[in-house]
């Protein structure tokens, strides 16, 4: 990728087939970046027109809805959260890197169940606070103004604070996608 008077060209280092296996996994990870790239990015120069082939083909993706959940890879994705939200009430030694390992993984297993598509790191500040970025990227705001608030405010909250907001996030969701019994459950990966 090279930035060049504000505008970023991307060249092509694999073969159609290295973009379609990509666009294929990262769509199964309820991601669309390759897709984003190729059904909103300008061809400049196709030899043969396999590029514009992939564009069409990414313009397609594009408007798919992401896959629910199985109901065991739900049921794990719930099995870590209430592990981290143990951790933290139980004050760990390790409590602060388990506080932020459940910020990440509320984050993508809630954003995973509503079908919200999970933006990279690098990416995410423009994604969830910068309308103009998501407008112009294809992008939609996080749907549960609630949840988004409570997650944002449990991002920036002082230590002495981890516990409560972390029980405010878990009681939102289990509102939402029902309680997890950690005592009465089977799930086959």
């Amino acid at each position: 990728m090279e930035t060049i008077d504000g505008y970023s060209y991307s060249y092509i280092t694999g073969t159609i087939t290295d973009y379609l296996r990509s666009i294929h996994s990262q769509f199964y990870r309820q991601s669309k970046f390759e897709v984003r790239m190729f059904s909103l990015g300008v061809i400049l120069y196709d030899k043969n027109g396999a590029v514009e082939k992939l564009k069409e083909k990414a313009s397609v993706v594009m408007e798919l809805d992401f896959e629910s959940p199985t109901p065991d890879l739900f049921t794990l994705k719930k099995y870590m959260l209430f592990n981290h939200f143990i951790k933290i009430k139980n004050e760990t030694n390790l409590r602060k890197y388990h506080y932020f390992q459940f910020l990440d993984h509320i984050f993508k297993a809630y954003s995973f169940y509503i079908g919200f598509e999970i933006p990279s790191i690098e990416k995410l500040d423009r994604i969830l606070f910068d309308k103009t970025y998501r407008s112009k990227n294809n992008f939609t705001a996080f749907p549960d103004k609630t949840f988004f608030k409570l997650w944002e405010e449990a991002v920036n909250v002082e230590e002495k604070y981890f516990t409560e907001t972390v029980k405010q996030l878990y009681e939102h969701l289990e509102g939402c996608w029902g309680k997890f019994d950690a005592d009465d459950f089977k799930t086959i990966i």
